[in-house]
């Protein structure tokens, strides 16, 4: 299981809302549509899932494949988060499944997926809260007026030389993932990479 991932722990209701404790370890859950923590594993992700009520859902665009949403869960506690939940044909939501086990398992930065229990069509995963590289270069080219691909092509030296931006390579070349382009890979709140769509490989 990849470093810095949560597996074991369990949750527990704190002041700062939904905590969550893994090797004495504490690991806040981030509400208020923002998401959930994205080191939880499958059972950490299928537990929020169980337990959370939909209170609200927000179809996202820009997808080729499938419905996608964001979906705000509210806990018991009364905390909301956010997760995001796609439904596609089922032979896809098993990819990106098997994508996300196989990518958590050499550590490569992936969002645990599991299968939506009330549908075999869809998956459930954490919500990465940031943004596409691509999005994120044409917010750059608008506010600069340089060339939006010219910053992809930038972003892509970035990140790809770091640590995580190889593992990510590492598990397309494994996946024989040939999907890997700018709406495909999130650059978080705190600048790192993270690959999600995984429905074109082999």
């Amino acid at each position: 299981h990849p470093s810095g991932s949560s597996r074991g722990g369990r949750f527990r209701e704190t002041t700062g809302g939904p905590g969550l404790v893994s090797s004495g370890t504490e690991r806040w859950i981030q509400t208020s549509m923002v998401g959930v923590g994205i080191d939880l594993d499958e059972e950490q992700m299928a537990d929020v899932v169980a337990r959370g009520r939909e209170v609200a859902r927000t179809p996202l665009t820009g997808g080729s494949i499938g419905e996608t949403s964001i979906v705000t869960l509210e806990m018991p506690g009364g905390d909301r988060i956010a997760v995001v939940h796609k439904r596609q044909d089922p032979d896809y939501s098993d990819l990106e499944v098997w994508s996300s086990r196989i990518g958590r398992a050499i550590g490569a930065p992936v969002p645990a997926v599991i299968h939506d229990p009330d549908d075999e069509d869809s998956v459930y995963m954490p919500y990465v809260e940031g943004h596409a590289a691509l999005h994120r270069a044409l917010s750059i080219s608008g506010d600069t007026g340089q060339d939006e691909y010219s910053i992809l092509d930038d972003l892509v030296v970035e990140h790809g030389g770091t640590r995580r931006g190889a593992l990510l390579g590492l598990l397309d070349v494994v996946l024989l993932n040939s999907d890997r382009h700018g709406g495909n890979w999130v650059i978080d709140q705190e600048n790192q990479v993270w690959g999600i769509d995984h429905t074109h490989i082999r």
